[in-house]
Protein backbone atom coordinates (compact mmCIF):
# COMPACT_ATOMS: atom_id res chain seq x y z
CA UNK A 1 0.00 0.00 0.00
CA UNK A 2 2.85 2.29 0.82
CA UNK A 3 4.37 1.85 -2.55
CA UNK A 4 1.18 3.76 -3.97
CA UNK A 5 2.19 6.70 -2.04
CA UNK A 6 5.48 6.79 -4.29
CA UNK A 7 4.30 5.53 -7.32
CA UNK A 8 0.75 7.67 -7.96
CA UNK A 9 2.57 11.03 -8.61
CA UNK A 10 4.99 9.71 -10.97
CA UNK A 11 2.05 7.92 -12.73
CA UNK A 12 0.09 11.05 -13.32
CA UNK A 13 3.06 12.99 -14.84
CA UNK A 14 3.80 10.13 -17.66
CA UNK A 15 -0.33 10.20 -18.44
CA UNK A 16 0.12 13.98 -18.85
CA UNK A 17 3.06 13.95 -20.83
CA UNK A 18 0.90 11.40 -22.78
CA UNK A 19 -1.81 13.53 -23.02
CA UNK A 20 0.83 16.89 -24.03
CA UNK A 21 2.26 14.34 -26.80
CA UNK A 22 -0.73 14.14 -27.90
CA UNK A 23 -1.73 17.61 -27.55
CA UNK A 24 1.29 18.56 -29.69
CA UNK A 25 0.39 16.14 -32.39
CA UNK A 26 -2.77 16.73 -32.87
CA UNK A 27 -2.74 20.85 -32.71
CA UNK A 28 -6.16 20.09 -30.26
CA UNK A 29 -8.34 22.43 -31.47
CA UNK A 30 -9.95 24.67 -28.05
CA UNK A 31 -13.28 22.40 -28.00
CA UNK A 32 -11.03 19.11 -27.96
CA UNK A 33 -8.28 21.16 -25.73
CA UNK A 34 -11.05 21.70 -23.62
CA UNK A 35 -11.21 18.10 -23.05
CA UNK A 36 -7.85 17.07 -22.53
CA UNK A 37 -7.08 19.97 -19.94
CA UNK A 38 -9.92 18.67 -17.84
CA UNK A 39 -8.67 14.90 -18.17
CA UNK A 40 -5.35 16.26 -17.75
CA UNK A 41 -6.50 18.45 -14.22
CA UNK A 42 -8.92 15.17 -13.27
CA UNK A 43 -5.63 12.81 -13.47
CA UNK A 44 -3.42 15.13 -11.68
CA UNK A 45 -5.45 15.63 -9.01
CA UNK A 46 -6.76 12.49 -8.72
CA UNK A 47 -2.97 10.91 -8.31
CA UNK A 48 -2.17 13.37 -5.66
CA UNK A 49 -4.89 12.98 -3.77
CA UNK A 50 -4.61 9.03 -3.79
CA UNK A 51 -1.30 9.53 -2.22
CA UNK A 52 -2.79 12.04 0.20
CA UNK A 53 -5.71 9.29 1.01
CA UNK A 54 -3.07 6.18 1.56
CA UNK A 55 -0.99 8.63 4.14
CA UNK A 56 -3.83 9.04 6.12
CA UNK A 57 -4.69 5.45 6.02
CA UNK A 58 -1.11 4.37 6.91
CA UNK A 59 -0.45 7.02 9.30
CA UNK A 60 -1.75 5.30 12.73
CA UNK A 61 0.24 1.90 11.52
CA UNK A 62 3.50 0.61 12.83
CA UNK A 63 6.71 1.71 11.33
CA UNK A 64 7.61 0.09 7.96
CA UNK A 65 10.73 -0.53 5.31
CA UNK A 66 10.40 -1.42 1.97
CA UNK A 67 13.33 -2.93 -0.09
CA UNK A 68 12.56 -1.86 -3.56
CA UNK A 69 15.47 -2.95 -5.37
CA UNK A 70 19.14 -4.14 -4.45
CA UNK A 71 21.19 -1.49 -6.59
CA UNK A 72 24.85 -3.11 -5.36
CA UNK A 73 25.26 -6.39 -4.55
CA UNK A 74 28.74 -6.26 -2.94
CA UNK A 75 30.32 -9.32 -0.95
CA UNK A 76 28.93 -8.94 2.94
CA UNK A 77 26.96 -5.62 1.99
CA UNK A 78 24.25 -4.49 0.00
CA UNK A 79 22.99 -1.12 -1.33
CA UNK A 80 19.26 -0.93 -1.64
CA UNK A 81 16.69 1.16 -2.71
CA UNK A 82 14.48 1.48 0.65
CA UNK A 83 11.90 3.42 1.77
CA UNK A 84 11.52 4.47 4.95
CA UNK A 85 8.23 4.49 6.59
CA UNK A 86 8.64 5.64 10.31
CA UNK A 87 6.75 8.16 11.98
CA UNK A 88 8.89 11.09 10.96
CA UNK A 89 8.31 10.38 7.07
CA UNK A 90 4.44 9.65 8.02
CA UNK A 91 3.88 12.97 9.22
CA UNK A 92 5.72 14.83 6.47
CA UNK A 93 4.04 12.89 3.86
CA UNK A 94 1.09 14.29 5.32
CA UNK A 95 2.55 17.46 4.71
CA UNK A 96 3.48 16.76 1.02
CA UNK A 97 0.58 15.39 -0.19
CA UNK A 98 -2.18 17.61 2.06
CA UNK A 99 -0.35 20.61 0.74
CA UNK A 100 0.21 19.14 -3.14
CA UNK A 101 -3.39 18.00 -3.16
CA UNK A 102 -4.88 21.61 -2.31
CA UNK A 103 -2.20 23.18 -4.45
CA UNK A 104 -3.65 20.83 -7.92
CA UNK A 105 -7.43 21.69 -6.90
CA UNK A 106 -6.49 25.46 -7.00
CA UNK A 107 -4.19 25.07 -9.81
CA UNK A 108 -6.85 23.48 -11.68
CA UNK A 109 -9.25 26.79 -11.56
CA UNK A 110 -6.27 29.20 -11.60
CA UNK A 111 -4.70 27.66 -14.85
CA UNK A 112 -7.72 26.64 -16.44
CA UNK A 113 -7.48 29.95 -19.45
CA UNK A 114 -3.65 28.87 -19.48
CA UNK A 115 -2.23 27.21 -23.02
CA UNK A 116 0.71 25.04 -20.89
CA UNK A 117 -1.99 24.12 -18.87
CA UNK A 118 -1.30 20.32 -19.14
CA UNK A 119 2.79 20.57 -19.02
CA UNK A 120 2.09 22.40 -15.97
CA UNK A 121 0.42 19.88 -14.19
CA UNK A 122 2.57 17.54 -15.58
CA UNK A 123 5.66 18.95 -13.73
CA UNK A 124 3.96 19.54 -10.64
CA UNK A 125 3.16 15.92 -10.70
CA UNK A 126 6.78 14.98 -10.81
CA UNK A 127 7.47 18.22 -8.53
CA UNK A 128 6.09 16.18 -5.98
CA UNK A 129 7.21 12.51 -6.43
CA UNK A 130 10.63 13.76 -6.08
CA UNK A 131 9.34 15.65 -3.04
CA UNK A 132 7.82 12.37 -1.85
CA UNK A 133 11.51 10.58 -2.34
CA UNK A 134 13.30 12.90 -0.14
CA UNK A 135 10.61 12.39 2.30
CA UNK A 136 10.71 8.53 2.56
CA UNK A 137 14.42 7.93 1.13
CA UNK A 138 16.47 5.08 3.18
CA UNK A 139 19.66 5.23 4.96
CA UNK A 140 21.48 4.39 2.01
CA UNK A 141 19.82 5.92 -0.49
CA UNK A 142 20.09 9.63 0.86
CA UNK A 143 23.94 9.13 0.93
CA UNK A 144 24.55 7.67 -2.39
CA UNK A 145 21.82 7.78 -4.99
CA UNK A 146 18.41 8.45 -3.59
CA UNK A 147 18.61 12.03 -1.89
CA UNK A 148 21.24 13.69 -4.48
CA UNK A 149 19.29 12.37 -7.06
CA UNK A 150 16.07 13.69 -6.08
CA UNK A 151 17.30 17.09 -5.43
CA UNK A 152 19.57 16.99 -8.58
CA UNK A 153 16.02 16.60 -9.94
CA UNK A 154 13.62 18.95 -7.52
CA UNK A 155 15.89 21.50 -8.92
CA UNK A 156 15.65 21.42 -12.67
CA UNK A 157 11.69 20.07 -12.55
CA UNK A 158 10.85 23.15 -10.43
CA UNK A 159 12.79 25.29 -12.51
CA UNK A 160 10.92 24.18 -15.73
CA UNK A 161 7.95 24.37 -13.53
CA UNK A 162 8.07 28.14 -13.17
CA UNK A 163 9.20 29.35 -16.20
CA UNK A 164 6.21 27.34 -17.90
CA UNK A 165 3.64 29.52 -17.00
Amino acid sequence: MELVIIISPLVGAIINLLLLGYEKVKRAESDHLNLLKAISGTVACSSILLSFVVSLMIFGQESKKLDLLLWIPLEGYEIKFSAIFDELSKTALLYVTGVSSLIHIYSVGYMAHDRGFIRYFMLLNLFVFFMIQIVVAGKSRPALFGMGRSWTLLIPSHRFLVFSL
